[in-house]
């Protein structure tokens, strides 16, 4: 779905079809990255568990910050190098104080995805509250959701930061997501036994309200998110393909934009019209499988497991939430 997204700024397909496809890659593809994320710090840090936050910090910074700092730097060089160059059709670096430059850094201005990696750190610096909410029952915990969802929808927060992908403004909307992840782990008892007709419900609901009113998008995007959750919890047959890609993902993450879809857009703009449909489909369908392969190589150099936040002996499934 985030590669999805990224394809669509190269494409440029009717308006209708646009909106339509947007809706379905869009809605909650980076919200599920969250609320994986809460989902198992919930299953790891409950009230039975002893807890460390110097150490769970240490390892947020190894699997975060690292990946954020070097790929943010290669980034960044390589988008001076087309500014100087002229390659570059507006210019965010050259000729910019450096005032400018720092803030292009906080806001992802060189790779938009960027941004991600420090919204989840934000969330995870913010263990310890999360792990006494964790230590509670069912109520309370869906009180917290309640009461947070009500104050981060009604309260006007978005004025208060920088317009565009500032990571703190984007870890509080994620945090939203993040503490329904927090509420699964008590209910997966109650959801085992109805998962398939309430994933069909919710993935309905999803879809359906959009379509009777527009003022129902941020419902509508809740109940896409836990109707997707529950659609894979109720699946029995082993994913080879959704295994590869979850063990990848971190790379597939960092490497797909700029420069591998950028390369594969010049590639297909020559033999099909960027106006159709074909053409958004290869892109993003190649350029998930070039990510892929590049991150597979980047994982043979020495320094590849830590460029991309992991133990060098070796990685499991590489999501974002590990």
């Amino acid at each position: 779905m985030v590669v999805a997204t990224h394809a669509l700024g190269y494409a440029h397909l009717p308006a209708n079809e646009q909106h339509q496809i947007a809706w379905m890659v869009q809605t909650i593809a980076v919200p599920v990255f969250f609320l994986v994320d809460g989902l198992l710090f919930g299953i790891r840090h409950d009230a039975k568990t002893a807890f460390d936050y110097r150490e769970y910090l240490a390892k947020s910074m190894h699997r975060l910050l690292i990946p954020w700092a070097l790929f943010t730097l290669l980034y960044g060089v390589l988008r001076l190098l087309f500014e100087l160059t002229g390659s570059a059709p507006a210019h965010i670096l050259v000729g910019r104080p450096w005032q400018d430059w720092i803030t292009a850094i906080y806001l992802s201005d060189f790779s938009s995805q960027m941004y991600f990696l420090l919204s989840l750190f934000f969330i995870r610096a913010a263990a310890p509250p999360l792990r006494i909410l964790a230590q509670y029952g069912l109520p309370i915990r869906v009180l917290a959701v309640i009461v947070y969802l009500g104050a981060f929808h009604l309260l006007p927060l978005r004025t208060w930061f920088f317009p565009g992908l500032d990571p703190v403004y984007h870890a509080l909307w994620g945090l939203q997501f993040y503490l329904i992840g927090l509420v699964i782990p008590l209910v997966s008892g109650f959801l085992a036994t109805r998962v398939i007709p309430l994933s069909l419900v919710t993935l309905t609901g999803g879809i359906l309200l959009p379509i009777l009113s527009d003022h129902t998008v941020i419902p509508a995007q809740f109940l896409l998110l836990i109707g997707s959750y529950l659609a894979f919890a109720s699946t029995t047959v082993p994913l080879r393909v959704l295994s590869t890609l979850g063990r990848y993902t971190m790379g597939i993450y960092l490497l797909h934009i700029p420069l591998v879809m950028k390369g594969m857009a010049l590639i297909f703009s020559r033999i099909l019209p960027p106006t159709s449909l074909s053409f958004f489909l290869c892109l993003a369908f190649f350029s998930l499988i070039a990510s892929l392969f590049l991150t597979k190589m980047l994982l043979q150099l020495p320094f590849g497991h830590q460029a991309l936040g992991e133990q060098a002996q070796g990685h499991g499934p590489g999501t974002h939430a590990r």
